[in-house]
């Protein structure tokens, strides 16, 4: 499970909010991330390396290190990641990226025939009207396009491995706070758009755990059973817990 470091002050731009660390932690923890420490980057390098190693050009300012499951990599920047927290707290909606030919001529990729013989597939793209600030430009990763899935999902299902009832509507709305498209077909079915960087889902199961982040689940209790006997034990003078010694 990798960790990522982001600064505090970053985070709080984005997310457009000053968060304290105790808020963060439970804004973490209820979409399924952990915050795992807070330092800075200058205490992350004496940390490692000790504290001759660390200099004075590293700055002290807050840097909250946040672990991302191996599978979510649209969350391992602090603009992936505080875009799900806002769309996962109805701040926003998920962003629709759009392919555009440009008006000019199209740029072109020159591939020699050394290069093709290891290489023989090259994919480029062109970002235009994009500023970077030295921040921004430093969280940049390219990731390669990739068509998004639509998979059909039965309410009736994801209901069985949650646990309780939800409709349609209110299942696909819970699904948009995760950052997943979700449109109801009908009583029983949606369709949901899965984007490439969601490789963690396959199937309704993996749809289902979504929803139950969404609907913060771990507030759900079951039924106490807490003062029933779970075991009874029979009379131990009874033949089944009768221990035999053989003699040689």
């Amino acid at each position: 499970m990798p960790t990522v470091g982001i600064k505090k002050t970053l985070l709080d731009k984005h997310l457009g909010k000053v968060y304290s660390e105790k808020e963060f932690d439970e804004l973490c923890f209820e979409y399924g991330l952990e915050l795992d420490e807070v330092t800075s980057e200058k205490a992350a390098v004496e940390k490692e390396r000790g504290e001759a190693a660390a200099g004075d050009e590293l700055c002290d300012s807050e840097v909250y290190k946040v672990d991302i499951p191996a599978n979510r990599y649209d969350l391992l920047c602090v603009e992936g990641l505080t875009r799900a927290l806002r769309v996962f707290k109805n701040e926003m909606k998920s962003p629709n990226y759009k392919l555009k030919r440009p008006t000019g001529p199209l740029q072109q990729i020159i591939v020699t025939d050394k290069t093709a013989a290891v290489r023989p597939f090259v994919v480029g793209a062109v970002l235009r009207n994009v500023t970077f600030d030295p921040d921004s430009y430093a969280s940049f990763i390219d990731l390669q396009v990739l068509s998004c899935r639509e998979i059909m999902v039965r309410v009736s299902e994801i209901n069985t491995k949650i646990g309780f009832q939800l409709d349609a509507q209110t299942m696909a709305d819970l699904l948009i706070k995760m950052s997943l498209k979700a449109k109801v077909v009908s009583e029983n079915t949606l369709k949901v758009t899965i984007p490439p960087t969601r490789h963690d889902i396959l199937h309704e199961c993996d749809v289902a755990e979504d929803v139950g982040v969404a609907d913060d689940i771990s507030t759900r209790l079951r039924d106490d059973k807490a003062l029933e006997n779970a075991v009874h034990i029979s009379n131990p003078k009874t033949q089944e817990f009768q221990v035999f010694c053989i003699q040689k």
